[in-house]
């Protein structure tokens, strides 16, 4: 499991705990890349914020169809309309150039070079499709981009919506706060989730609890 564990491991413990009321020897803790602690059966993870930060960059550097299958469309819709500043003639330029860049990593993983370049020609032209219907007026940048073909054009306009952004990292941020406050159905398989706060070196760290797709039991190392 590719993730990141971004503070010490006795913090995770310690949210736990205070979310749950609990003490250490009624939990167990087990670790690999995330944290997870069971309780009277159920399992539940334990992410910080800035774990949350890292997984979602990883869409963007490993395999951007991880943006298509783990990232709700609503999100790209959401950023789009909370930030006006966003300017429509450099969205289409940005479009463009995350098109360039997604086949760059895709082309690669086909088998057959017609397979590819068919695929490359009609993603073209829902490319082309889009940005006609971004020109022509007024509308639901993401809805369009949803009928016209989502699996294609929902990771090439999260790739442009970056590109707007002077800061990658605010991005990201960006990201994280609108589904930790508007869309809480990302969270474990029920669609909700617990946030502790604790002040660590006159600092505040944020933590989200939540039972996790994955179980305890799956092949993760023990903690210590």
């Amino acid at each position: 499991m590719e993730a990141q564990i971004s503070r010490p491991v006795n913090e995770y413990k310690t949210a736990f705990m205070l979310f749950t009321d609990t003490v250490e020897d009624e939990v167990r803790f087990r670790t690999d890349g995330i944290v997870l602690a069971q309780l009277q059966g159920t399992t539940f993870r334990i992410s910080h914020y800035n774990d949350l930060i890292w997984e979602i960059k990883t869409y963007f550097k490993n395999d951007y169809s991880l943006i298509y299958t783990d990232t709700p469309f609503e999100l790209w819709a959401i950023l789009y309309d909370e930030h006006p500043e966003i300017n429509q003639e450099n969205l289409i330029i940005d479009i463009y150039k995350a098109w360039k860049l997604y086949w760059e990593q895709r082309g690669p993983k086909f088998v057959s070079e017609n397979t590819m370049q068919f695929s490359k020609q009609q993603s073209w032209e829902e490319f082309s499709k889009l940005v006609v219907q971004i020109q022509s007026g007024p509308g639901n940048i993401i809805e369009n981009a949803i009928e016209i073909s989502d699996f294609n054009l929902i990771p090439i306009l999260a790739l442009a919506l970056r590109m707007q952004f002077k800061d990658e990292n605010d991005f990201y941020k960006s990201c994280i706060d609108i589904m930790t406050e508007e869309l809480y159905e990302v969270f474990g398989i029920d669609g909700e989730f617990d946030e502790i706060e604790m002040e660590i070196d006159g600092e505040i760290q944020r933590y989200f609890i939540y039972i996790p797709e994955c179980d305890f039991n799956d092949n993760l190392l023990l903690l210590e």
